[in-house]
């Protein structure tokens, strides 16, 4: 069963959330969202984890300086749009893991 939505920084800044091990499934993941949503990040670290949304992900919706960071194997995989930097500054970092749609 997925979660909902997941926000890292809606409408906030300097949030992190931290992903190490499972998968982890959501409907949509959005990382700064919003005017002021900055400097807000992402990690999914380590072989085996994966952060996974059926619909879109979004990195710096209106907000800059936001990041999804994946490294040592890990990987995230999205089955609609992924959207890096809309209206903003922002990073979708592949490490050392996968991104793939």
């Amino acid at each position: 069963m997925l979660a909902q939505t997941l926000y890292v920084g809606d409408s906030t800044s300097g949030n992190s959330t931290n992903f190490s091990s499972g998968t982890n499934g959501y409907s949509l993941i959005v990382v700064g969202n919003n005017n002021g949503s900055s400097n807000n990040s992402i990690t999914v670290d380590g072989v085996g984890t994966e952060l996974s949304s059926s619909g879109e992900l979004r990195v710096g919706y209106y907000g800059s300086s936001n990041a999804v960071l994946v490294s040592n194997g890990a990987s995230v995989t999205v089955g609609g749009w992924t959207l890096v930097g809309e209206w903003s500054g922002a990073d979708l970092t592949p490490l050392d893991g996968t991104v793939e749609k």
